[in-house]
């Protein structure tokens, strides 16, 4: 046997014994296939690992079904946020849970966004956000991520501020071992794109797992300002009052003036209270001010079309600015919804809110009881840059309820009939008007300065000639009065009819058929409810398609002073209705409300012709006791002040012109650009022009000086 045949790899020194058999040894590539290996290389030399094998994902376990509860993410403030050169910061927390996709990015399976915060590095959210867990399993992340968003050109853009990535089956497991299922991550770092550390500022959330059927009652109050129609939020708020009381300022500045400079100013929506001074000694940084309260009734600061669905909770955060010498120095913010009690809010548990995936909805049930108080201690944000310090307030939020609640049982005390179209208006009534809650449409508000009876008789009276005017303005014609008589609990009622142009863009006109009721009327003011139902071409006549409800409130505000307030709403009783082969519910639900509004405006006028401009603001509500079974909730329905109003809208502009900042400068910046790039060819193209120039002339010189030549040649010749 020779000894190739004899050769053992395993023997020591084998391969020193046997070179020639070294050049012949099997490759790496062929050493993985006598293994049984997939000879994945990533050298030549060298044999890469196999991947390690993802484990499949597994369903979640909880005690009862996880498709029954929520995970609930309360995102509570952040501190230290990384603050932007040239635009401010508007944070804002978006939360999901995602699916991990191999190549690809994550799936979001639920999303939820808390609202964003105007101008702060230190927000206070106190949002509750559920996600489902219907379809979660043990590979899915939950992601809180912290943005910015700004505007520019009207359009909202979010920028990157930082993330926290959980694993959802570690969450699940840590909050199975929590009393309540809940625990609070208090300061948590933040972190870049890539999961890595070292991003500026902290956040503070609270994660439980919660029933979908007790979820609705811890936070009854934050869903009723979100998702309810805005006759729910006005009936159900609007009599309350919140009562801000400020205890203690720290951190303030030496202060070389009297300490008189400074003062506090609250706001809530549209309403502004009036700031007031400190009038506390500062020494060693802190101030206790006394007396300093303020009162802002919920009714007028959420009333009127100042309550937009998209920025709901974003106006139901109380703000307080720390003022000196009139200029806004530190402001901080407090949402209104963390004020009432666990217990009191759980007096409005929904009764269907265990149903379906989402979160629930705000029952249409009697109201809740709101009432409650809270101390809060905030670091304020600075209001100027120049201010040298960042202030602490303690400050105590307390909501009280001045009247008692509507009831959908309760209807206006009815006029005494026949009605007394010749009563004398009273300086002082004996008794307020309560007015019922007001509908969805917010048509008008204004004042007048003459007593409700002389409104309502001017109005609404057998000889009054206002509607006949405005009337004719709005090209109406042929209109048939009906006289009253005593109607549906004892309310005075007529009818009328009318024809009126067809919205645009049909053409012609409609018949209209109304009914007026007037519901109440005495010394404290009136109330009318007009029905109509305008006819509508191609429909055979007395075809109902849609009525149009207007209810008119006047309210005695003072001697010879009443508050109108207009509220309308369109109830369809053929929505998919169509003109000429075009559907009608889109611009009648355009043009009605549009309208209405120029109504009553030229209302306004013709009132104002006859007893004078009466600028007044709703009057405040009445106090009700509980006992009264007709209790109501105040209108909502006031006037925008005009100085309140131009504020706003210049607040409103200047907001816009910050966020448009940095494209404007990049516009000037590409303008100065083309404007060198233009200047340095024009400059180019005269330095050519030059040149070319001074070509020509040295040629034309050199040419005369040849023709000298030559004639000096010929001459000596």
């Amino acid at each position: 046997m020779d000894a190739a045949a004899q050769w053992d790899p395993t023997a020591p020194n084998s391969s020193a014994s046997t070179p020639q058999l070294e050049r012949s040894a099997a490759t790496p590539r062929q050493q993985a296939r006598q293994l049984g290996k997939r000879p994945f290389l990533s050298r030549r030399d060298r044999i890469a690992e196999e991947p390690v094998p993802i484990p499949a994902p597994t369903e979640l376990t909880w005690p009862n079904s996880i498709g029954d509860h929520f995970l609930v993410v309360v995102i509570k403030s952040a501190s230290g946020l990384e603050e932007r050169a040239l635009a401010s910061t508007d944070p804002h927390v978006k939360v999901s849970l995602l699916a991990p996709c191999v190549g690809a990015k994550p799936m979001q399976l639920a999303t939820q966004s808390t609202s964003y915060l105007d101008r702060t590095t230190n927000p206070l959210w106190e949002q509750s956000l559920p996600l489902p867990l219907d379809t979660c399993n043990s590979g899915s992340i939950l992601q809180l991520e912290v943005l910015d968003r700004d505007f520019a050109a009207g359009v909202a853009r979010d920028y990157f501020v930082g993330q926290i990535q959980l694993n959802l089956a570690d969450v699940l497991e840590e909050l199975r071992h929590q009393p309540q299922h809940s625990k609070l991550y208090a300061r948590q770092d933040l972190f870049s794109q890539k999961m890595e550390p070292g991003r500026p500022g902290e956040l503070t959330y609270e994660l439980a797992v919660v029933p979908k059927s007790v979820h609705r009652e811890r936070h009854c109050m934050m869903a009723v300002i979100r998702d309810a129609p805005d006759a729910q939020v006005h009936s159900e708020l609007g009599s309350y009052e919140l009562r801000v009381t400020v205890h203690r300022l720290r951190g303030l500045p030496n202060i070389q003036r009297a300490a008189s400079s400074l003062g506090m100013e609250t706001t809530l929506s549209r309403f502004k209270a009036a700031p007031k001074a400190l009038n506390a000694i500062v020494h060693g940084g802190e101030a206790d001010p006394k007396d300093m309260e303020f009162t802002i009734p919920l009714g007028e600061a959420l009333g009127g079309n100042q309550l937009n669905r998209a920025d709901r909770l974003k106006r139901a955060h109380l703000h307080l600015t720390l003022m000196q010498e009139g200029k806004p120095k530190a402001k901080t913010q407090i949402p209104i919804w963390t004020v009432p009690a666990l217990a009191d809010r759980s007096a409005a548990a929904s009764t269907n809110g265990g149903a379906g995936g989402s979160e629930a909805r705000p029952s249409t049930s009697a109201p809740a009881n709101w009432e409650g108080t809270r101390r809060f201690t905030r670091v304020m944000d600075k209001a100027e840059k120049s201010f040298p310090t960042l202030p602490t307030v303690d400050v105590t939020l307390q909501l009280v309820r001045t009247a008692a609640p509507p009831s959908a049982d309760d209807e206006p005390s009815p006029p005494a009939w026949p009605l007394d179209w010749d009563a004398v208006d009273a300086d002082k009534p004996a008794a307020p008007l309560v007015p019922p809650a007001p509908l969805d449409l917010q048509l008008h508000g204004f004042g007048v300065a003459a007593g409700p009876h002389k409104v309502c008789r001017e109005l609404f009276g057998p000889d009054a000639t206002i509607p006949d005017t405005v009337s004719k303005m709005d090209k109406i014609e042929g209109i048939q009065y009906e006289e009253y008589k005593e109607g549906e609990n004892g309310a005075a009622q007529r009818g009328l009819a009318y024809n009126v142009p067809v919205p645009k863009p049909f053409r012609g006109t409609a018949e209209v058929k109304t009914t007026q009721r007037i519901l109440t009327k005495h010394d404290g003011g009136f109330v009318v409810e007009c029905t109509a139902t305008p006819g509508v071409p191609m429909y055979e006549p007395g075809t109902e398609v849609f009525k149009i409800k207007v209810l008119v409130v006047g309210r005695h505000a003072g001697p010879n002073q009443t508050y109108i307030s207009a509220t309308g709403r369109i109830d369809w009783i053929l929505p998919k209705a169509t003109c000429c082969g075009f559907p009608i519910k889109g611009a009648v639900e355009k043009e009605v409300p549009k309208e209405s509004k120029k109504v009553y405006s030229r209302i306004e006028d013709e009132l104002t012709k006859k007893y004078g401009a009466c600028k007044i603001a709703a009057p405040p509500m009445p106090v009700v006791a509980k006992a009264q079974a007709n209790g109501k909730a105040a209108d909502a329905n006031a006037t925008v002040d005009p100085n309140k109003k131009a504020e706003a809208a210049s607040v409103s502009a200047g907001s816009r012109l910050r966020a448009l900042l940095p494209w404007i400068l990049v516009a000037v910046a590409v303008l100065l650009m083309l404007f060198a790039l233009v200047h340095g060819r024009a400059a180019a193209a005269r330095e050519a022009a030059a040149a070319l120039d001074c070509e020509k002339r040295a040629a034309m010189e050199a040419a005369t000086v040849g023709a000298t030549a030559a004639l000096r040649g010929e001459g000596e010749l």
